[in-house]
């Protein structure tokens, strides 16, 4: 966990959630560990996630 919250902390210090998919699940599951595993999806959030794609199967 530690780890997590702290690859997340990096990052947005540095200016690189530029919306990645792969960088949004990062964001995301830091946020719900750095608050007791709770997420909170609110009006921002909402928004937020309805300009990702659709999540696909990773094929090998």
């Amino acid at each position: 966990m530690g780890a997590l919250l702290t690859l997340g902390d990096e990052l947005g210090a540095r200016g690189y959630f530029d919306r990645a998919p792969i960088l949004e699940i990062v964001y995301h599951l830091r946020n719900g560990m750095a608050h007791d595993n709770r997420f909170n999806i609110d009006d921002r959030g909402r928004k937020r996630l309805q300009s990702m794609p659709p999540i696909t199967a990773l094929r090998p």
